[in-house]
């Protein structure tokens, strides 16, 4: 659905509680998103859920031209965590 390409460290986040560990530019891989995201999903260099049916994902991709992949299913277990 689109032909950009994004690239970054990959920042696996479990849950909203981890959102402050998220570093701007860094890739996002979750499980899902919801609209609490949206502040961190602004600053993503791309962002890649497990699971279809992310609105606010989608929302966000298409307002901040970021690159988006929904419904891997598998991407979140195979993505390493960035190191700090």
């Amino acid at each position: 659905m689109g032909e950009k390409i994004a690239s970054g460290r990959a920042r696996v986040i479990d849950s909203v509680a981890h959102l402050s560990e998220f570093q701007p530019g860094e890739v996002l891989v979750a499980d899902s998103t919801t609209p609490d995201w949206e502040p961190v999903m602004k600053t993503a260099a791309a962002i890649i859920t497990n699971r279809v049916g992310a609105p606010a994902t989608r929302r966000s991709s298409r307002v901040n031209s970021c690159s988006c992949v929904v419904g891997t299913a598998t991407q979140r277990q195979r993505s390493r965590p960035a190191r700090s």
